[in-house]
């Protein structure tokens, strides 16, 4: 409406200022190209429009997506938690860097100290660390097993790893450790 509004001022302007009789043969093309630069300029606004009400929806759809894989992913790891705490003698939740996350007593004492914020690495022979990291390369597509040593103060500990990864903010990987070593009450 205001380029509608814009254009009859614009004629009345024109015919004001002009003698009436000296318009007749400008008016028309005057008048033709206001209203062609009119559609031109409206066409490009709906494209515009559209063109960003695409992207929106666009948007919106991936944020509804990886809402959906965030839901999967923590289910996931609700799941594996679970089955380590029944199947394993204790679970733990690695970040990215093998870096041990949260604290747990039961933990702290089947290896003899606190190891919350280590990395895990240490505590595996150069053999068997190589081996832990072709592990965590293969759990991206399903969850793996490896018999492992930990060397710790107290000595060796035998034991086989149930390896998943779970990719969310922290936590990265979940390995279920699996020994016949009595653990130690906190």
């Amino acid at each position: 409406w205001v380029l509608h509004v814009g254009l009859v001022i614009s004629v009345s302007a024109l015919h004001l200022a002009v003698k009436p009789g000296a318009s007749i043969g400008a008016m028309p093309i005057f008048m033709g190209s206001l209203g062609c630069f009119a559609f031109v300029g409206q066409w490009q606004n709906e494209q515009r429009a559209r063109q960003q009400w695409g992207n929106l929806q666009d948007s919106e759809d991936t944020v509804q997506e990886q809402k959906e894989e965030l839901s999967v992913t923590s289910e996931l790891m609700i799941g594996v938690e679970k089955i380590a705490e029944s199947l394993c003698t204790l679970f733990l939740k690695l970040d990215k860097r093998t870096q041990i996350l949260g604290e747990d007593r039961a933990r702290d004492a089947l290896f003899g100290q606190p190891i919350q914020g280590n990395v895990l690495d240490v505590m595996f022979s150069e053999s068997d660390r190589s081996r832990f990291h072709d592990c965590l390369q293969r759990s991206q597509g399903a969850p793996q097993k490896l018999n492992i040593t930990f060397q710790r103060n107290t000595g060796p500990l035998e034991a086989m790893l149930v390896v998943v990864q779970v990719s969310l903010r922290r936590t990265s990987y979940l390995l279920g450790i699996c020994t016949t070593e009595e653990v130690p009450l906190p």
